[in-house]
């Protein structure tokens, strides 16, 4: 998919960075490129070009290029730091893993990109954005 999806974590309707750790745990072993602030990975289907940023916590990345095989990854990153996932479309455009994350998202996302999914996948994520 090549346009921009923006994976990001709130608490009480503020942004929420999380440690790197998650995301090197997560991303790392498929890293093929790295700069400061963005790396490459690769994946069985695809590559995903990721902008996140420096330092030790990570607040917004965003991805693009997005093969389908960097999306079990993208979900496993979202369960990990109870983050949310949206994209540019028409509404709903935004995702989360659990239900219990919506009331910390920020408090004009729900209205205006939502409602959020709840998916339990990273072939459910390809299907919200895909429209399915």
């Amino acid at each position: 998919m090549s346009f921009d999806i923006w994976l990001c974590r709130w608490r009480e309707g503020v942004e929420a960075p999380f440690d790197r750790a998650e995301f090197e745990a997560v991303f790392g072993p498929r890293i093929i490129l790295r700069t400061p602030r963005f790396v490459r990975a690769r994946f069985d289907v695809g590559e995903a070009d990721i902008y996140v940023g420096e330092g030790p916590r990570i607040q917004t990345m965003m991805l693009n290029h997005v093969g389908p095989g960097a999306f079990d990854s993208i979900f496993g990153l979202m369960e990990r730091t109870g983050s949310a996932l949206f994209w540019a479309s028409r509404p709903p455009c935004l995702a989360v893993t659990d239900a219990a994350i919506i009331p910390h998202l920020h408090p004009g996302m729900v209205p205006s990109i939502g409602p959020a999914h709840v998916v339990r996948s990273g072939q459910e994520l390809i299907a919200i954005i895909e429209g399915g």
